[in-house]
């Protein structure tokens, strides 16, 4: 229970923040958050875990905060094996999917880093030059 509390205060808190710092900001720029993380997988969900590259667009001039979402999640298996990609576009006005047959994420380690024998969250500080090249690879793949 506390194990899925911490994956989900990991998952909910920054983007919460964003959000929260994106509303009561004066500036009237788009902002973009860019990440690269690895965490569990929901008990819904496919596979043990994902590496995730994501870009998070929050447009503060819109009268309703338009919210733009798009990754691409790498799901693996207990054993560590790829399973499959799923690219993601979500916003105020729907989700869109496809999946790929390739890793595809960047800047990530091949595993997890264990903690008393489990698995965390774990992100990654990614340069201006990185996360440049994450949002040109999300861009790429993003075409719906």
């Amino acid at each position: 229970m506390v194990k899925k509390f911490a994956i989900i205060l990991a998952i909910v808190l920054p983007i919460f923040t964003f959000v929260i710092y994106t509303i009561f900001s004066e500036s009237n720029d788009t902002e973009v958050k860019i990440e690269a993380y690895m965490m569990n997988s929901m008990s819904h969900e496919e596979g043990t875990y994902k590496k995730v590259n994501s870009v998070i667009e929050i447009d503060s001039k819109d009268p309703k905060n338009y919210i733009e979402v798009q990754m691409i999640e790498d799901i693996y298996d207990e054993k560590d094996q790829y399973i499959k990609t799923k690219v993601i576009q979500s916003t105020q006005k729907g989700e869109q999917e496809k999946t790929l047959n390739e890793e595809t994420t960047l800047f990530l380690p091949d595993q997890f880093e264990f903690n008393d024998g489990h698995r965390f969250p774990i992100g990654e500080s990614l340069t201006a030059d990185e996360k440049a090249q994450v949002q040109e690879l999300i861009e790429e793949e993003i075409d719906f």
